[in-house]
């Protein structure tokens, strides 16, 4: 894999994790005695976050992202200091949350990101482009057709116009052509991770992304890293009935990454149960990762606070009374 394949690797892996901190935060502090999302609390701690200089940028980002939600306006100040830091990690973040503002300083903010000469500025900006529904938005994004360049923006515009677009038809219809983009041979790899990293998770149910997802999770031990990761937080979703053997099977992976190995792991918690439980012990014991991380992701499975959404699925399936009866 190359240097620059590599960087964006490691940036895809980034949003999936601060997006992917943020969501299970959510699902949890009620029960954790932290604050509420949304509450006071939480805001307060979140604006003294901003204002340390000593808090790194992933702390910075999640704060920032979780008051652009609430849309508060002292987190769009704090945006506005930071579009033209020279901070490389939290400037596209500040961007980015620009997205979850509906009004017409924030849409002129973004129209100028689009428009800057730094790419990692410019992918923010196009990610901004799918984050909140407005109308402006769809403007927006036609607009940005005629400034993308490259396959990695390419790849972000079409995932927020299938974000943004209502029409069910039309959500098929460009999720069809996300899978024919990523069954492109010449298609460059940062636009391939990204595509792969949110198709499951952004798009509607269509006959060939269940086909993709199928192929992927069948072929888990031999695709590269990050299409594996996306299979596997995938399985929440698809609920396959092998799903235990993918994650295995992703977990057996050779040369799998720590950081995968971790990502990996941690959704095991949306399959909470004795055999996700054997899956944690044929591989905590190894020596390499976080002991806190394994300690808390071991009470985690053994007192479940996050409902498996497979189970609900199996529960409500057709025949699913008569088996239990």
């Amino acid at each position: 894999m190359s240097k620059f394949s590599k960087k964006n690797l490691a940036a895809v892996g980034a949003i999936i994790l601060i997006a992917g901190s943020i969501v299970f935060s959510m699902l949890n502090q009620k029960n954790s005695g932290k604050p509420a999302p949304g509450s006071k609390e939480q805001e307060a701690a979140d604006l003294r976050t901003l204002g340390k200089s000593d808090a790194n940028w992933a702390e910075q980002s999640q704060a920032l992202m979780r008051l652009s939600i609430q849309q508060n306006p002292e987190a769009l100040a704090f945006i506005k200091q930071k579009l033209d830091s020279k901070d490389e990690k939290l400037a596209p973040w500040a961007t980015r949350a620009l997205g979850y503002f509906t009004n017409p300083d924030a849409f002129a903010l973004i129209r100028t990101q689009l428009r800057s000469t730094n790419s990692s500025i410019r992918e923010a900006a196009i990610d901004a482009l799918g984050m909140r529904s407005h109308p402006e938005k769809l403007k927006m994004i036609d607009e940005a057709k005629s400034l993308v360049t490259g396959d990695s923006e390419r790849a972000r515009l079409q995932m927020a116009s299938i974000r943004m677009t209502a029409s069910p038809e039309a959500k098929s219809s460009l999720a069809k052509g996300v899978i024919s983009e990523l069954q492109r041979r010449d298609l460059e790899a940062p636009a391939r991770n990204y595509l792969v990293s949110q198709i499951f998770f952004q798009s509607p149910r269509t006959r060939e992304v269940e086909s993709y997802f199928k192929s992927l999770s069948s072929n888990v031990k031999t695709v590269d890293e990050l299409s594996a990761i996306a299979v596997v937080r995938a399985l929440k979703i698809y609920c396959p009935s092998n799903r235990y053997s993918v994650i295995k099977d992703a977990l057996g992976r050779t040369n799998l990454t720590i950081p995968g190995q971790s990502q990996i792991l941690n959704e095991l918690i949306f399959h909470a149960g004795p055999e996700a439980s054997a899956i944690f012990q044929s591989v905590a014991g190894g020596g390499k990762l976080n002991a806190t991380f394994l300690e808390n992701l071991k009470k985690q499975l053994d007192n479940p606070k996050v409902k498996s959404p497979c189970a609900s699925q199996q529960a409500s399936a057709p025949g699913a009374a008569e088996k239990r009866g």
